[in-house]
């Protein structure tokens, strides 16, 4: 491992764990599996990369990771162990669990068993509606931040990691739109309801091995915001009842068209489960992982939530933190509520007469890719998960596509309006649109 904190945290500031190669880097903060020394734990690490003024906002959002973590106790979801800071750098230490990703069970089993992967969607239900409890959306749920293992557990990661997102550098990978719902896709920020449609997709993909809006068949971000999935008996000839159903409406492409909260998604597919079977979840989970060769069936589950050589939590436990947790979660919501109606309109920039004048919104999407250039500066590269405010008046915008004719849009844009670009870059031959380059002004000889 590095010690000068440009690929990974120094070993010298974490002696007391023997550090793994590194599972994910980023621009600020690096993820990594760990073992600790004093009691050979099997932990994963996420920390700052280096320290000083330019990593301030990094550490601000990793402090913000770890209250969420500490906030939310959930079997389903992994426990902050503990929390190693010296002042100005900052790990997370965060319950490993040795299991194996979603996606990768997925792929060894040539079809998934419907009640099986229903069991694993409830679980994860679970896992978003404590989350959604303390206010905290998760905004990237999918089947790699999905982890099972052989006792029938299953637990979701990346809580947390969604404050990062605003803080990635040009080394990392854009966010795919496939991976958003319609209201990620023009900026929104994820809230519970975008958690659900997230959700359905993972749910969708997991039950027919088939994305239900596929890049291959054209716009990717159109489909999603507009087209409805393929039906699910095109792929699962005896998919279960009501569970198409459940699905689509978690799929509505309008918000509040979805589920209000993930507990009435659980509620209707634990009822679907249950007209089939009455064998708990962990057996049905680990039965999967019989599935896909990497389990031993008879091992049989363990407790919810514990892990191997861990003590587990009391089933007991659960019944009576349940309830307290909704009655909080109402209490919160009418706070919330009584803040939003008191709380003060928001001011913006003032004209000479001292009138109020809000910033206009721009949102942009473009096929397959663009340069987005406003008033002859470059601003991003599409896809741009955020809204980019305008001030009022006329601008110009500019796409541009290194194989498609560049395309120009004057817009007078008006105080407090939001205006949503759709662009078709109409490119002539195939270019890797995961691999977006600078400009090309001249034309080529």
């Amino acid at each position: 491992m590095s010690t000068d904190g440009s690929s990974g945290p120094p070993s010298e500031w974490l002696a007391d764990y023997e550090l793994d190669a590194p599972l994910n880097a980023q621009t600020h903060c690096v993820t990594l599996r760990a073992r600790r020394l004093r009691d050979g734990r099997a932990v994963t690490i996420r920390a700052l990369k280096g320290h000083g003024p330019r990593s301030a906002a990094a550490r601000d959002a990793l402090d913000k990771e770890r209250k969420t973590l500490a906030a939310v106790d959930h079997p389903a979801v992994p426990t902050l162990l503990e929390v190693v800071d010296d002042g100005e750098r900052l790990a997370l230490v965060i319950s490993d669990h040795g299991g194996h990703r979603l996606d990768a069970v997925a792929g060894r089993i040539v079809r998934v068993n419907p009640l099986h992967a229903i069991a694993v969607a409830i679980e994860i239900g679970r896992a978003l509606a404590a989350l959604h409890m303390h206010g905290e959306p998760h905004g990237a749920v999918r089947m790699t931040q999905v982890e099972l293992t052989e006792h029938g557990c299953v637990y979701l990661h990346g809580t947390g990691q969604r404050h990062h997102q605003q803080l990635r550098g040009p080394e990392e990978e854009l966010e795919l739109p496939e991976n958003m719902a319609p209201e990620q896709i023009i900026g929104d920020a994820p809230d519970e309801r975008t958690d659900v449609f997230l959700f359905g997709m993972l749910v969708y993909t997991l039950v027919a091995d088939h994305a239900p809006f596929d890049r291959a068949e054209g716009n990717i971000t159109h489909h999603i915001r507009h087209s409805a999935p393929p039906p699910l008996r095109r792929f699962i000839e005896d998919a279960p009842e009501n569970l198409e159903r459940i699905i689509r409406r978690c799929l509505e492409k309008r918000p509040r068209d979805r589920y209000a909260d993930m507990l009435s998604v659980v509620s209707e597919l634990l009822r679907v489960l249950r007209s089939y079977t009455s064998l708990p979840t962990e057996v049905l989970v680990s039965r999967m992982l019989s599935d896909a060769g990497l389990a031993d069936e008879r091992a049989g589950p363990l407790e919810r939530g514990v892990d191997r050589g861990t003590a587990g939590r009391q089933r007991w436990l659960r019944r009576f933190t349940r309830p307290i947790a909704l009655g909080l979660f109402g209490l919160t919501a009418l706070a919330v509520g009584w803040w939003t109606l008191h709380d003060s309109p928001r001011t913006g920039p003032t004209d000479p007469q001292g009138i109020v004048k809000r910033p206009a919104q721009l949102r942009v999407l473009a096929h397959p890719w663009a340069e987005v250039h406003i008033d002859g500066k470059l601003v991003d590269v599409t896809p741009i998960g955020r809204p980019i405010e305008m001030n009022p008046g006329p601008h110009t915008i500019v796409f541009k596509h290194p194989n498609a004719a560049t395309q120009t849009r004057n817009i007078d844009f008006v105080a407090g309006q939001t205006i949503l670009l759709d662009i078709d870059m109409q490119v002539v031959r195939p270019v890797d649109a995961s691999a977006p380059t600078a400009s090309q002004d001249e034309t080529s000889p």
